[in-house]
């Protein structure tokens, strides 16, 4: 528990955080190659945690903020559930094509953002 408390209160550089980001993806795609879209999203986020709380940390940011992620897919997928509700017209899949879109966005620019910002 020291180890995960310890690695956790750690602060990583810009090389160290992007050489996670790349083999996160490497090991994204190739699990998402069996099938198991539960098993994906499971260890991205197990990933990303710890990457992203130590990246936090280093640049003075709130570590909680790794959830930016999460909640920018859940904000976006209410938002245009609310849309859908008030605009039955709009078609399902294309409302569920651009909520994914955005939230990949969102979620694309704060790790950028992590990324190159000075520690």
């Amino acid at each position: 528990m020291n180890a995960i408390k310890g690695v956790l209160a750690g602060r990583s550089k810009r090389g160290e955080y992007w050489g996670c980001v790349v083999a996160l993806l490497l090991t994204a795609v190739g699990v998402s190659a069996l099938g198991v879209p539960w098993l994906e999203h499971a260890i991205g986020f197990v990933g990303w945690c710890p990457i992203a709380v130590r990246r936090l940390r280093a640049i003075g940011w709130s570590p909680w903020l790794c959830l930016v992620p999460i909640g920018s897919g859940f904000a976006v997928g209410l938002v245009f559930g609310l849309a859908r509700a008030f605009l039955p017209a709009l078609d399902a899949d294309t409302m569920t094509t651009a909520s994914g879109a955005i939230s990949l966005a969102i979620t694309w620019i704060f790790t950028i953002l992590i990324g190159v910002r000075p520690s």
